[in-house]
């Protein structure tokens, strides 16, 4: 498909993002019944595990959406309200810790769970969702119990300004 075709369909890359979004989260709710809700830091793991055996199942959907959306420039507002959501929940888990500290373990949760992970695992790597999936999980799950348990490493603070919050 040329890219003047596409952009008949879509006026810009905001909307195409949007559409594809869109496509991804109905093609994935259609199946949803079966995967796990988040509804706290110890349901992530399975719930990006479900997401990476699924994105298998659409995988032209999914590439299509991890490229599009991997500039934080054009992030979907699904892709903000999810990092938001996450960083509420590690907030919420660990109130013990900072809120740098929240957007850290936050922002591996979300890197580790990302579409563009499960793309690199099957495509460069050529590991499927299938088994990619439970490794996501027990990443995650490993880094969950770690955080529990103060193990988080002593990390000092860049002295620059980063770059966004989710």
């Amino acid at each position: 498909m040329s890219q003047p075709t596409i952009y008949r369909h879509f006026p810009d890359r905001t909307a195409l993002l949007r559409g594809i979004s869109t496509r991804v989260g109905e093609l994935f709710g259609e199946r949803w019944d079966t995967s796990p809700t988040v509804d706290s830091v110890d349901d992530v793991g399975p719930r990006f595990e479900a997401l990476f055996v699924m994105s298998d199942e659409f995988p032209v959907e999914v590439r299509a959406e991890a490229l599009l959306n991997a500039d934080p420039r054009w992030y979907s507002p699904e892709t903000r309200q999810n990092s938001a959501g996450l960083l509420d929940l590690v907030a919420e888990t660990f109130p013990e810790l900072d809120r740098h500290r929240h957007a850290q373990v936050a922002g591996l949760l979300r890197c580790l769970g990302s579409s563009q992970a499960w793309l690199r695992m099957r495509e460069e790597f050529g590991v499927p969702g299938v088994e990619s999936g439970p490794l996501v999980r027990w990443a995650i799950d490993t880094l969950v119990a770690a955080v529990r348990d103060g193990e988080l490493p002593e990390i000092e603070p860049a002295s620059q300004p980063h770059g966004g919050q989710p």
